[in-house]
């Protein structure tokens, strides 16, 4: 979006199923990559994908290479991009889409995000931290686990930019360089509604979603390193044909540089 690497590569190879029930992988020309060896197969994400054959698992890409070989390990979950394994000894670890070790989690519990399949959640209970770590294995972001709060970070993603709530903090990531954009102190979760195309002014409104526990209004904007909370003075601030505008009782206002 908006020429940022924010998006997830959409899958150029599928999966197709005989007569007899196994599935081999095809191009988007139509070519065979593979034989018709699978008996189960899940969809692209990020370039690979969970095959079965028979009683063993393993991770394939969208060229028929595997990844990670048949047997290699005895039990696959996967996680928006990443897979928890199980090795022959009982050992737990996180893997990336290319089979490589991220972490040992043995004592560390894993949570996707609804609807986000870019970030999962890595909670350590031995250290007591959580971690949010991107579909490429890379930490973003790790914060001790509060003992005031019940609840667990959330995320979200939009126009390149991301948005992490916990602990009453808020903080805005850039998706293409995983680097913090700004900060602050909030009781609500504040997402990225509308960006400027120069990318210097962000507007952020509370976040709504059917699975939040709280719906509040609250509207900033982020421009010149600095915070503005417009709650007070808009309903709403948008971008309509390249202008900054307010709304309030469902009137619109042009804002100024100064965002008056």
């Amino acid at each position: 979006t908006d020429g940022k690497k924010t998006d997830i590569k959409e899958a150029s190879s599928f999966f197709l199923q005989n007569s007899e029930k196994k599935a081999a992988l095809f191009n988007k020309d139509g070519n065979r990559l593979t034989d018709f060896i699978f008996t189960s197969a899940g969809s692209f994400l990020n370039g690979s994908a969970l095959v079965r054959k028979d009683n063993e698992s393993g991770l394939i890409n969208e060229n028929g290479k595997m990844l990670v070989d048949f047997g290699k390990y005895k039990y696959f979950l996967s996680y928006a991009g990443l897979y928890k394994v199980t090795d022959a000894e009982n050992n737990y670890f996180l893997i990336d889409g290319t089979g490589k070790v991220i972490t040992d989690v043995k004592d560390k519990k894993i949570t996707s995000f609804i609807g986000i399949n870019h970030f999962v959640l890595l909670e350590d209970e031995k250290n007591n931290t959580y971690s949010i770590i991107n579909y490429q294995g890379k930490e973003v972001i790790k914060f001790p686990i509060s003992s005031s709060s019940e609840d667990i970070p959330e995320v979200n993603l939009e126009d390149g930019y991301f948005s992490v709530f916990y602990n009453n903090k808020n903080y805005i990531f850039d998706v293409e360089t995983d680097k913090e954009v700004v900060s602050f102190d909030t009781d609500v979760h504040h997402c990225v509604s509308d960006v400027s195309e120069d990318g210097n002014t962000i507007i952020l409104n509370a976040c709504s979603a059917w699975y939040t526990k709280l719906n509040k209004k609250s509207v900033k904007v982020f421009r010149n390193n600095k915070t503005i909370d417009l709650t007070d003075k808009c309903d709403n601030v948008f971008y309509e044909s390249e202008v900054l505008l307010c709304s309030k009782n469902y009137k619109k206002n042009l804002l100024d540089k100064d965002l008056n």
